[in-house]
């Protein structure tokens, strides 16, 4: 996945949470609105890749958290 579309990968993961509604980015340029309209023509990230990144913010994100997420 080149880096110019990690952005457009994090919206894709957002997006397939069933309890999102919208997403709202920013944006200070036109090229950056379009490439996160793009995102939503992304496939779905696939179970397999939703565990992992569950795994990683369990482990290495969630502890650096305030509150419940």
């Amino acid at each position: 996945m080149p880096d110019d579309r990690l952005s457009q990968w994090a919206i894709r993961w957002i997006l397939d949470h069933p309890d999102v509604t919208a997403v709202i980015p920013g944006a200070t340029k036109v090229e950056q609105v379009e490439k996160n309209m793009a995102a939503s023509e992304l496939p779905p990230l696939n179970k397999s890749k939703h565990q992992q990144l569950r795994s990683l913010y369990d482990e290495k994100i969630q502890p650096f958290i305030r509150g419940h997420y």
